[in-house]
């Protein structure tokens, strides 16, 4: 059974704050063990970049730029796999156990159809970095990380859409725990793929993509053996007829994920583009840029699992018919994101130097002009946390009422038509350089997060009183 606390008819001031009570309990309850499996997630991926650095400023930058290719593919396929997570959680809200058993077979199929045409894109990767300019010996470099990182993307595609799936069950554990143990089997394989430990070869940034390959497809082998053994997911007989696609709900998939996937590339790709844009000032730029971005990567999680969680309550509460309950989950998660980012930008104002002291050696040539230049970048870094939560809880939350196309115009608007203009102008146009272009970016996530709240206000109707579940 599901653990999801129903909310009870208003009719008193007290019953509306015990019923706010409640659902922070529940979005708490739900968002924690998603925001540490997406931050198992970003740990394995920040323990490439650290120990890329300790590589050197031309490794970090050659892993950070390619890397940062390979995310663009990686987020819109994300994207489509998250669309699991309220196609489940409202056919469950509805007990609609047909719709809800065919939805992860849907996603593998839709999964594979995007990981094929990425393959394509990502063996070409030093000529895509040549293209836009980045030097020759960067652009080599970054593309034999890529090849050997590129294999893991189908079942990381994969993984994501059995975990959304399992999330719209409000199981959230097991994949917590995989994640968990993927961050100590991913640091350990590249500490010997790397640097040629325990006698394997020493491969640098290409074995730094052998490692992400191996890590990728034993999480996911691990969650579906998983779900394969337990009854709760054994009964639903996932995986029946799975060489058979159901083409309607592909296409529904598609009609919801493609939106999603594209809002996170309108979203993502800023951040790929700007470590492009960086790349043209120099080494130690876009080495201090990729420090920078993996430290609010890190702090974004929580804003991505109560995103998440509002998307799964939400979803839910709206399968069952109680539109105002889903509001207030909306609201409450828009609360909870809010509260966290003011802590976490006092935080990195804080203890800026001693966070980015710890990507680098600075025994290494170089290392302490990066530092310097991190400094600055994560100072922008901590107010960016702040107008970042309500863009992702509120895109979240709007998920959950199957809204994806406005928001996926909202970020694409923003980040493009405003963000990217914005952050030439101040890197080249007022000669702030790297500095710059975090600027420009906060400007434009600010505008994002306006609308998004906007939005879901509208499609929500808060002020609307609460209703039985």
């Amino acid at each position: 059974m599901l653990s999801f606390p129903r909310i009870r008819p208003a009719g008193r001031t007290s019953a509306v704050v015990s019923d706010v009570l409640a659902e922070l309990r529940a979005l708490s309850h739900l968002a924690a063990p998603l925001a540490l499996t997406y931050l198992a997630g970003v740990a394995i991926n920040t323990t490439d970049i650290l120990m890329m650095g300790w590589l050197g400023p031309r490794q970090l930058a050659a892993g950070s730029l390619a890397g940062n290719y390979y995310a663009l593919f990686h987020f819109f396929g994300i994207g489509i796999a998250a669309a699991v997570s309220p196609i489940a959680a409202q056919a469950l809200g509805g007990r609609r156990l047909d719709d809800l058993r065919r939805s992860v077979r849907d996603g593998f199929w839709a999964v594979l159809a995007v990981t094929l045409v990425a393959w394509i894109f990502l063996w070409n990767t030093a000529g895509f970095l040549r293209l836009i300019g980045q030097p020759e010996s960067l652009a080599l470099l970054g593309a034999r990380y890529v090849h050997a990182a590129m294999w893991g993307l189908l079942p990381a595609m994969c993984y994501a859409t059995l975990r959304n799936f399992m999330a719209a069950h409000n199981a959230t554990i097991p994949a917590l725990v995989i994640s968990g143990v993927g961050i100590a089997v991913n640091a350990l394989s590249n500490y010997a793929l790397m640097f040629g430990k325990f006698g394997f070869p020493e491969l640098g940034l290409v074995g730094a993509g052998l490692s992400s390959t191996i890590v990728n497809a034993l999480m996911f082998a691990s969650l579906l053996g998983y779900m394969a053994v337990v009854p709760r997911f054994r009964r639903l007989r996932l995986l029946d007829r799975l060489w058979r696609p159901h083409i309607p709900g592909v296409r529904a998939l598609y009609g919801l994920g493609v939106p999603i996937g594209m809002a996170n590339l309108g979203e993502m790709g800023a951040f790929v583009a700007s470590t492009f844009l960086v790349g043209l000032f120099g080494t130690t730029q876009v080495a201090a840029h990729a420090i920078a971005l993996q430290i609010s990567g890190t702090v974004y999680i929580v804003a991505l699992g109560l995103g998440h969680a509002a998307t799964v309550r939400v979803g839910y509460l709206t399968g069952a018919g109680s539109h105002s309950a889903a509001a207030l989950a909306g609201w409450c998660a828009l609360g909870l994101g809010v509260g966290f980012s003011l802590v976490s930008a006092l935080a990195l104002w804080l203890l800026a130097a001693p966070i980015v002291v710890l990507f680098l050696d600075l025994d290494v040539e170089g290392a302490d002009r990066v530092l310097q230049v991190a400094v600055t970048f994560v100072g922008v870094v901590a107010l960016f946390q702040v107008v970042d939560s309500p863009a992702t809880v509120g895109a979240g939350a709007l998920r959950g009422l199957k809204d994806a196309r406005v928001p996926m115009a909202i970020s694409l608007f923003g980040y493009w038509a405003l963000g990217a203009p914005l952050a030439g102008l101040m890197s080249y146009g007022l000669g702030f350089q790297g500095l710059g272009v975090w600027w420009g970016l906060a400007v434009s996530l600010a505008i994002v997060s306006s609308l998004m709240v906007w939005r879901f206000r509208t499609k929500a109707g808060g002020e609307r009183r609460l209703a039985p579940a």
